[in-house]
C-alpha cells in the first residue's frame, strides 16, 4: 500500500523579473493532516496587472476549499468539482480585480491524496504540469505538456480543465510543476534522469540545486508529494 512520506514545495524567482524588479509569479503550497496529503499550484500570467496576486489567490483558496471538503468532493462527479472548484477561486478574486476578472489569470494544478483509500485527486489547468512517478518511470498527466494556456478566469475553463481521480498505489512520488520549472527539467523529450530518480527517493534537494543553478528567465516552482510503497 502507499503512505505518505513527506511533502515539500519551493519557488525560484525569475531572472527577468528579478531585473525588473517584479515579484515571482508563482504560488505554491503543501498541506497535509493525518487524512490528507495536499499540494496546490498557480502560476501568474506575468502580463496581467495581478497576476502573482491571482496565483496566491488561486492558491490560497483551493487548499481552503479541499481540505474543509474533501470528503464531500470525492462523491461528486468530476465536472460538478470543476465547477465548484473555479467558482470558489472566481469569488475569491473578485474584491483583487475590481470587475475584471481577466486582470488576475493564473494557471491551477493540484494533488489530493486520501491517505485511507490510496486515492488521488489530480486536477490541471493551464500549462502547468502534473507527473507520476512510479517503480518504471514517470507519466505526465493530462493531455500533454503545454498544451492548454487558457486559466482560471477564461470563460471557458470549465471545459478545459481536466480532473481524474487515479490509484496512487504503486506510485513513489507525485510533482507539480509550474512551466517556468518543467522546462528546464528535460533532455530532449524525457527528464534528465537525476530529477526523475531524484523524484521518486524523495531528494528534493536535488530539484532546489537545479532550479538555483539555471537562472531561468521565467520563475520555477514546485511541489512534490513523496511516497512510499509497503
Amino acid at each position: 500500500m502507499s503512505v505518505i512520506i513527506g511533502v515539500y514545495c519551493s519557488s525560484v524567482i525569475g531572472r527577468a523579473h528579478k531585473e525588473n524588479g517584479l515579484q515571482n509569479q508563482d504560488a505554491v503550497s503543501v498541506f497535509e493532516n493525518e487524512r490528507i496529503a495536499l499540494a496546490v499550484l498557480s502560476d501568474g500570467v506575468s502580463e496581467c496587472e495581478f497576476g502573482g496576486q491571482g496565483a496566491e489567490a488561486a492558491v490560497k483558496v483551493t487548499e481552503r476549499l479541499l481540505v474543509k471538503n474533501h470528503q464531500k468532493l470525492w462523491k461528486m462527479p468530476p465536472q460538478k468539482t470543476v465547477g465548484i472548484i473555479l467558482n470558489e477561486v472566481r469569488h475569491g478574486l473578485s474584491s483583487l480585480a475590481e470587475g475584471d476578472l481577466s486582470r488576475c489569470a493564473s494557471t491551477l494544478c493540484f494533488a489530493l491524496l486520501d491517505k485511507v483509500s490510496r486515492r488521488l485527486m489530480l486536477f490541471k489547468l493551464g500549462d502547468s504540469n502534473v507527473y507520476l512517478f512510479s517503480k518504471d518511470g514517470c507519466a505526465l498527466f493530462g493531455k500533454g505538456q503545454g498544451a492548454d494556456t487558457r486559466f482560471t478566469v477564461s470563460p471557458d475553463a470549465e471545459a478545459a480543465a481536466e480532473l481524474e481521480m487515479v490509484d496512487g498505489v504503486g506510485l513513489t512520488a507525485v510533482m507539480l510543476c509550474s512551466d517556468g520549472a518543467w522546462r528546464s527539467m528535460y533532455d530532449g523529450n524525457r527528464l534528465k534522469d537525476e530529477l526523475t530518480a531524484a523524484a521518486a527517493s524523495g531528494d528534493t534537494e536535488t530539484f532546489k540545486q537545479h532550479f538555483d543553478s539555471q537562472e531561468n528567465t521565467d520563475d520555477s516552482s514546485f511541489a512534490l508529494i513523496h511516497l512510499s510503497n509497503n
